[in-house]
Protein backbone atom coordinates (compact mmCIF):
# COMPACT_ATOMS: atom_id res chain seq x y z
CA UNK A 1 0.00 0.00 0.00
CA UNK A 2 2.14 2.59 -1.43
CA UNK A 3 -0.66 5.24 -1.55
CA UNK A 4 -0.02 6.89 2.16
CA UNK A 5 3.89 7.61 0.72
CA UNK A 6 2.72 9.12 -2.05
CA UNK A 7 -0.36 11.34 -0.47
CA UNK A 8 2.65 12.22 2.38
CA UNK A 9 5.49 13.83 -0.49
CA UNK A 10 2.22 14.75 -2.74
CA UNK A 11 1.00 16.94 0.40
CA UNK A 12 3.80 17.92 1.59
CA UNK A 13 5.40 19.73 -1.57
CA UNK A 14 1.69 21.51 -2.14
CA UNK A 15 1.85 22.82 1.26
CA UNK A 16 5.37 24.00 0.73
CA UNK A 17 4.77 25.41 -2.45
CA UNK A 18 7.00 23.28 -4.27
CA UNK A 19 7.33 19.67 -6.09
CA UNK A 20 10.23 17.18 -5.16
CA UNK A 21 10.88 14.41 -6.76
CA UNK A 22 8.32 11.35 -6.14
CA UNK A 23 10.20 8.38 -6.86
CA UNK A 24 9.36 5.16 -7.13
CA UNK A 25 5.22 6.17 -6.15
CA UNK A 26 3.87 7.53 -8.69
CA UNK A 27 3.82 7.90 -12.15
CA UNK A 28 7.74 9.99 -13.28
CA UNK A 29 6.08 12.55 -14.78
CA UNK A 30 3.76 13.70 -11.94
CA UNK A 31 6.48 14.78 -9.83
CA UNK A 32 7.84 17.20 -12.97
CA UNK A 33 3.73 18.23 -13.43
CA UNK A 34 2.70 21.92 -11.96
CA UNK A 35 0.13 21.88 -8.53
CA UNK A 36 -3.69 22.90 -9.47
CA UNK A 37 -5.48 23.86 -6.42
CA UNK A 38 -9.05 25.14 -7.09
CA UNK A 39 -11.85 25.91 -4.80
CA UNK A 40 -14.52 27.81 -3.89
CA UNK A 41 -12.60 29.92 -1.51
CA UNK A 42 -8.88 30.12 0.69
CA UNK A 43 -8.29 31.54 3.79
CA UNK A 44 -4.34 31.45 5.08
CA UNK A 45 -3.28 32.42 8.65
CA UNK A 46 0.31 32.42 8.95
CA UNK A 47 -0.02 33.62 12.88
CA UNK A 48 -2.19 30.41 13.44
CA UNK A 49 -0.20 28.28 10.62
CA UNK A 50 -3.38 27.37 8.79
CA UNK A 51 -4.56 27.52 5.68
CA UNK A 52 -8.22 26.65 4.55
CA UNK A 53 -9.35 25.74 1.15
CA UNK A 54 -13.17 24.97 1.08
CA UNK A 55 -16.37 24.91 -1.69
CA UNK A 56 -15.36 22.03 -3.83
CA UNK A 57 -11.77 21.60 -3.31
CA UNK A 58 -9.97 20.51 -6.10
CA UNK A 59 -6.17 19.70 -5.97
CA UNK A 60 -4.31 17.79 -8.98
CA UNK A 61 -0.90 16.73 -9.80
CA UNK A 62 -0.33 14.72 -12.89
CA UNK A 63 -2.35 11.27 -11.97
CA UNK A 64 -2.90 12.51 -8.19
CA UNK A 65 -6.34 14.25 -7.27
CA UNK A 66 -7.44 15.02 -4.18
CA UNK A 67 -11.53 16.62 -3.87
CA UNK A 68 -13.24 17.21 -1.08
CA UNK A 69 -15.56 19.77 0.53
CA UNK A 70 -12.78 21.42 2.88
CA UNK A 71 -9.02 20.96 3.39
CA UNK A 72 -7.17 22.05 5.93
CA UNK A 73 -3.50 22.68 6.20
CA UNK A 74 -1.51 22.55 9.47
CA UNK A 75 2.00 24.53 9.71
CA UNK A 76 4.11 24.27 13.36
CA UNK A 77 7.14 25.93 13.21
CA UNK A 78 6.83 26.10 9.33
CA UNK A 79 6.79 23.06 8.51
CA UNK A 80 3.23 20.58 7.66
CA UNK A 81 2.44 19.11 10.61
CA UNK A 82 -1.00 17.58 9.68
CA UNK A 83 -3.75 17.62 6.59
CA UNK A 84 -7.13 17.27 6.85
CA UNK A 85 -9.53 16.69 4.23
CA UNK A 86 -13.21 16.63 4.69
CA UNK A 87 -16.45 15.91 2.86
CA UNK A 88 -19.65 17.28 3.92
CA UNK A 89 -22.10 16.94 0.14
CA UNK A 90 -20.11 13.83 -0.21
CA UNK A 91 -16.70 11.86 0.72
CA UNK A 92 -13.31 13.15 0.63
CA UNK A 93 -11.37 11.33 -2.01
CA UNK A 94 -7.71 10.83 -2.73
CA UNK A 95 -6.50 8.98 -6.00
CA UNK A 96 -3.12 8.41 -7.54
CA UNK A 97 -1.44 5.80 -10.60
CA UNK A 98 1.29 3.88 -9.07
CA UNK A 99 3.04 3.58 -12.10
CA UNK A 100 1.46 2.89 -16.08
CA UNK A 101 1.36 -0.45 -15.39
CA UNK A 102 -0.77 -0.24 -12.77
CA UNK A 103 -4.44 0.73 -11.87
CA UNK A 104 -5.03 3.75 -9.62
CA UNK A 105 -5.29 3.29 -6.14
CA UNK A 106 -8.38 5.22 -4.48
CA UNK A 107 -9.35 6.21 -0.65
CA UNK A 108 -12.59 7.50 0.43
CA UNK A 109 -13.55 8.68 3.35
CA UNK A 110 -15.89 11.27 5.26
CA UNK A 111 -12.77 12.65 6.89
CA UNK A 112 -9.60 12.10 5.58
CA UNK A 113 -6.42 13.18 8.32
CA UNK A 114 -2.86 12.40 7.43
CA UNK A 115 -0.26 13.31 9.90
CA UNK A 116 2.29 14.04 8.63
CA UNK A 117 5.69 13.87 11.14
CA UNK A 118 4.03 10.10 12.00
CA UNK A 119 3.70 9.07 8.22
CA UNK A 120 0.23 7.88 9.03
CA UNK A 121 -2.85 8.14 7.30
CA UNK A 122 -6.18 7.80 8.92
CA UNK A 123 -9.44 7.24 6.62
CA UNK A 124 -12.03 8.19 9.24
CA UNK A 125 -15.99 7.13 8.93
CA UNK A 126 -16.80 5.44 5.68
CA UNK A 127 -13.51 4.10 4.79
CA UNK A 128 -12.55 2.67 1.70
CA UNK A 129 -9.51 1.59 0.14
CA UNK A 130 -9.18 -0.01 -3.16
CA UNK A 131 -5.57 -0.73 -4.08
CA UNK A 132 -4.58 -3.63 -7.15
CA UNK A 133 -8.30 -4.85 -7.04
CA UNK A 134 -8.63 -5.53 -3.51
CA UNK A 135 -10.77 -3.08 -1.48
CA UNK A 136 -10.73 -2.51 2.32
CA UNK A 137 -14.27 -1.37 3.87
CA UNK A 138 -14.53 -0.16 7.78
CA UNK A 139 -15.36 2.61 9.88
CA UNK A 140 -11.76 3.33 10.35
CA UNK A 141 -8.88 2.24 8.05
CA UNK A 142 -5.29 3.37 9.61
CA UNK A 143 -2.50 3.38 7.26
CA UNK A 144 1.13 3.19 8.99
CA UNK A 145 3.49 4.35 5.90
CA UNK A 146 6.73 3.00 7.65
CA UNK A 147 5.68 0.13 8.58
CA UNK A 148 3.43 -0.29 5.61
CA UNK A 149 0.50 -2.08 7.49
CA UNK A 150 -3.00 -1.10 7.18
CA UNK A 151 -5.15 -1.83 10.15
CA UNK A 152 -9.33 -1.81 9.59
CA UNK A 153 -11.95 -1.13 12.35
CA UNK A 154 -15.91 -1.53 12.23
CA UNK A 155 -17.86 0.72 15.26
CA UNK A 156 -18.34 -2.48 16.98
CA UNK A 157 -19.94 -6.32 16.65
CA UNK A 158 -22.43 -5.91 18.93
CA UNK A 159 -24.58 -8.09 16.87
CA UNK A 160 -25.58 -4.82 15.05
CA UNK A 161 -26.31 -5.05 11.58
CA UNK A 162 -25.16 -1.51 10.43
CA UNK A 163 -23.19 -0.70 7.27
CA UNK A 164 -19.78 -0.63 8.67
CA UNK A 165 -20.09 -2.47 11.91
CA UNK A 166 -17.82 -4.45 10.62
CA UNK A 167 -14.61 -4.58 8.20
CA UNK A 168 -15.11 -5.76 4.74
CA UNK A 169 -12.15 -6.92 2.95
CA UNK A 170 -12.01 -8.74 -1.07
CA UNK A 171 -9.37 -10.09 -2.34
CA UNK A 172 -9.60 -10.53 -6.24
CA UNK A 173 -8.75 -13.98 -7.47
CA UNK A 174 -6.45 -13.24 -9.65
CA UNK A 175 -4.35 -12.14 -6.91
CA UNK A 176 -4.68 -15.53 -4.83
CA UNK A 177 -3.68 -17.68 -7.89
CA UNK A 178 -0.52 -16.50 -8.59
CA UNK A 179 1.18 -19.14 -10.17
CA UNK A 180 4.71 -18.40 -12.33
CA UNK A 181 5.01 -19.39 -15.94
Amino acid sequence: MNFNRKLNRLLLALLLGFAPSMSAWALPEDARQPIYVDADQAEIDKNKGITIYEGNVIINQGSMKILADKVTIFNLEKKVSRIVAKGKKGQAQYQQKPDAEKDLVIAKADTIEYLVGKETLHLLDNAYLLQDGATMKGHRIDYDVRASMATATGQGNKGNNKPNSRIQVVIPAKQLNREEQ
